[in-house]
């Protein structure tokens, strides 16, 4: 009886006045101790109004069970499908959402959705593989800056690979405290890549000229980077250089010339399939035999 009234009343009312009044019951339904039955015809209530055709009714109804976990899913979920403007006031915050429900929300809005999305207040790797995979330049900065969101290696690498030459995006993933060293090396070479050409392209550097000083920019910042670093991630940046054709004898000789010793004890490693520990023993022995028939076994 009590949501019939409301319906009958709803269809006379003003946009404004509905607006109102789908307020007062949404807060209503998670704020008042309501007597089951009531928070039933609460619940019945709220369904009916996502079919009012004023936006400005469901975006109320929007803004008020956004952040709440209590929110009816069924309405949640409907005004996730809403116009953009509706749509993105519960994807950017919602807790009834599911994993499936943003990554389907991802792949088929706009980037106004997707940067909803990407600015929640926390993302499984999951939804931030499916953006890292999918995700407009602006949606993959965004994910970059939101220090809630867990994104794999995997997915880092995809972001650099899709969108490695913007600017942006670089700068937020390099402040990431979880940015691994293979990411950080890669996002190195996209500078240097974008460098090149731009200098090449003003006639500044013949291609030749400036395939040389990238080459050896990038190579002296990735001994940089490894300075310090633990055998583990050594190991991994080394794995990454031989993926990319980027482990070349020219840069493991620049990593023994600069007492690089857990970077290119890893690279050899790498290269020869020896342990690291075998590798570094033979480094630490200097010339000799050994080196030499490490220096085969690698192939260099």
């Amino acid at each position: 009886m009590i949501v019939s009234r409301f319906l009958l009343w709803a269809r006379e009312a003003a946009a404004g006045d509905r607006a109102e009044a789908v307020t007062a019951l949404a807060q209503a339904y998670l704020h008042s101790d309501l007597a089951p039955e009531d928070l039933r015809q609460a619940r019945i209530a709220l369904i009916a109004m996502l079919d009012d055709p004023s936006p400005l009714v469901r975006r109320a109804m929007a803004l008020v069970l956004a952040a709440s976990p209590d929110a009816p899913r069924p309405v949640v979920v409907a005004l996730a499908d809403d116009q953009p403007d509706i749509a993105a006031v519960v994807l950017s915050r919602s807790p009834v959402l599911l994993d499936s429900d943003l990554v389907d929300r991802a792949a088929l809005g706009d980037e106004r959705l997707q940067l909803a999305i990407a600015r929640r207040p926390w993302l499984s790797p999951a939804v931030s593989g499916a953006l890292a995979e999918i995700g407009t330049e602006a949606a993959l900065i965004a994910l970059a800056r939101n220090d809630g969101a867990e994104i794999a290696p995997t997915s880092l690498v995809r972001m650099v690979e899709r969108h490695g030459g913007s600017g942006p995006l670089r700068e937020a993933l390099l402040v990431r405290p979880d940015l691994p060293l293979d990411i950080t090396q890669a996002i190195v070479a996209a500078l240097a890549a974008t460098l090149g050409g731009f200098v090449t392209g003003r006639g500044w550097l013949s291609p030749e000229r400036s395939d040389r000083v990238i080459r050896e920019a990038r190579e002296r910042t990735t001994v940089e980077l490894s300075a310090g670093r633990a055998p583990a991630d050594a190991m991994r940046l080394a794995r990454h250089l031989r993926s990319t054709s980027q482990l070349t004898p020219a840069l493991m000789l620049r990593a023994l010339l600069s007492c690089a010793a857990p970077f290119a004890a890893a690279a050899f490693a790498e290269l020869s399939g020896l342990s690291e520990r075998r590798v570094a023993a033979i480094l630490r022995s200097g010339p000799g035999h050994a080196f030499r028939a490490l220096y085969r076994r690698a192939e260099l």
